[in-house]
């Protein structure tokens, strides 16, 4: 249940601030890190925010592909 909290709370940050979250070099993606093994990659377009991956930070960063 605190993970969904801790995501819950992310959230309602990208939703007021999008732009505190880095950007990452594909398409206007941003990261926020949810904890430290986990990070949320999404991306914030007007009105509407796309969550496109939970991802566990202990795994092969090249595995990663958007």
């Amino acid at each position: 249940m605190e993970f969904i909290k801790d995501v819950e709370a992310i959230i309602e940050l990208i939703k007021n601030h999008p732009e505190l979250y880095l950007l990452t070099d594909y398409q206007e993606v941003r990261k926020a890190v949810i904890r430290k093994q986990i990070t949320l990659f999404f991306k914030a377009q007007e009105k509407e925010i796309h969550l496109i991956r939970f991802w566990n930070n202990y795994q092969d960063p090249e595995k990663l592909k958007m």
